[in-house]
């Protein structure tokens, strides 16, 4: 399974096979203007959530991954603020070297949220 969903699902990205200016964060959302590029704060476009109810895994920034075709190699998928439309494919995948440093580049740290206790009460 992957950002597309589960088994053969023929999208290119992880809500749809296209985006809009609203769906999520790469050049066309501030209409190419470089000043007003950046990256967005995580979750601010709902629309390109995954089938699994991951956000920002199209365009906002690349995101570092491991390779599952080489031992030790880098990948970068996602697209970025700064890139194109086709450049944020999730089928997208880009080796790229360990130190390259950029505001184009992120990575997401997963983890599970411990259960609450409830508080109060004897």
């Amino acid at each position: 399974m992957g950002a597309r969903g589960p088994g053969r699902r023929c999208s290119q990205l992880p809500h749809a096979d296209a985006i809009t200016r609203a769906d999520a964060n790469f050049d066309e959302t501030y209409a190419r203007v470089a000043e007003h590029g950046g990256p967005d704060v995580g979750g601010a476009h709902p629309a390109s959530r995954s089938p699994f109810g991951v956000d920002d895994l199209v365009g906002n920034v690349w995101e570092w991954t491991t390779s599952s075709l080489a031992a030790n190699e880098g990948i970068i998928r996602g697209g970025a603020y700064y890139y194109d439309e086709v450049t944020c494919r999730s089928v997208n995948r880009y080796p790229w070297s360990p130190d390259t440093r950029d505001s184009t580049l992120g990575l997401r740290v997963c983890t599970s949220v411990p259960p609450t206790r409830p508080t109060g009460g004897s």
